[in-house]
């Protein structure tokens, strides 16, 4: 897992498990594009196919939301693949960038607009969030 941090990261580094590598975006007040921006350079030597992009400030969020994203990835292709939660059709996190995608991305990245507007331009694969009565049965 990998946990970019930007205002106050003396402090939140504090919460994030010991596990966890953390990386910080020294320019944050530039926007989510400069988390975003630090997590895909922080994951460029790795050999992950994609990334699972979420924000800290979505407390109803979990594991259930993260693993219907997951489910679109492109089993052939995995760095191809992109795909995104959407609450009643409205786009959501968690989103999932194949690394296919990062450099293209990247490309886009200006602001607090973070994958929004290549996002918007591309061919995203969408889930909605499963519902509670679903994973009282799961």
């Amino acid at each position: 897992m990998l946990v970019v941090l930007g205002a106050a990261a003396s402090q939140a580094r504090e919460l994030v498990p010991e596990w966890a590598r953390v990386v910080v975006a020294e320019d944050w007040s530039n926007g989510q594009s400069a988390s975003l921006t630090a997590g895909l350079d922080a994951l460029e030597a790795t050999a992950a196919d994609g990334v699972l992009v979420t924000l800290v400030d979505l407390p109803w969020q979990g594991v259930d939301e993260a693993l219907a994203v997951l489910s679109l990835a492109d089993a052939e292709a995995p760095a191809a693949s992109l795909a995104r939660l959407t609450v009643r059709g409205t786009p959501a996190h968690p989103v999932l960038i194949g690394r296919d995608h990062w450099a293209p991305l990247r490309d886009t990245l200006q602001g607090d607009s973070g994958a929004r507007d290549y996002l918007a331009s591309a061919s995203v694969a969408t889930v909605e969030p499963p519902t509670r009565e679903s994973r009282a049965f799961d």
